[in-house]
């Protein structure tokens, strides 16, 4: 059978499956260049996205290291602060405790040079002429001035005690405020 087609027809035939197969081939190359390019382009974009998220998580972890430092030199900061204002208090407090003993030596000194001139049987001129016009005996000018002098060392006893209690109050609202910090 293969001896009845003419050798053109055979010709033909071979032509044909030759520009078939060249065609073929072609388009073989053709998508394997096309593939190529398409891996290439990804991998690009791969290695962009990779650059990207490197470049994100350096500016994120830069930003974090710099409120770790932030927050540690605000910490710093307040622990210099609150030893410095309690270091403030202590001062004040020392000289309020100086303050208080002075003023009790001093309120001492008073009652013991009123109870020494009492003694003594010394008097205030005004006193001693009050009583001397009402017709009263020594005995009751002294009592008058031990109790003027008395309570002129109770007056300053009580000074002592409101200030005692304005510089309670003081801190008081020194540790609120300091308390309104945190």
């Amino acid at each position: 059978m293969l001896d009845m087609l003419p050798s053109w027809a055979w010709a033909l035939i071979v032509a044909e499956m030759v520009g078939h197969s060249c065609t073929q081939s072609i388009k073989i190359e053709a998508g394997k260049l096309k593939l190529s390019q398409q891996e290439t382009k990804t991998k690009t974009a791969e290695g962009n996205q990779a650059i990207a998220e490197k470049a994100l998580s350096d500016r994120i972890s830069g930003k974090a290291q710099a409120v770790a430092a932030a927050v540690q030199k605000a910490r710093l900061e307040e622990r210099a602060e609150t030893k410095r204002q309690q270091e403030r208090i202590y001062a004040l407090q020392r000289q309020n405790e100086a303050a208080h003993a002075e003023l009790a030596a001093a309120g001492d000194r008073v009652r013991g040079a009123i109870d020494a001139a009492a003694a003594a049987g010394a008097s205030c001129a005004n006193l001693s002429e009050t009583s001397a016009a009402a017709g009263g005996a020594e005995d009751g000018s002294v009592a008058k001035f031990k109790r003027a002098g008395r309570t002129l060392a109770d007056g300053i006893l009580q000074l002592l005690a409101t200030d005692d209690e304005v510089i309670r109050e003081r801190n008081l609202c020194v540790d609120l405020n300091y308390g309104d910090k945190k």
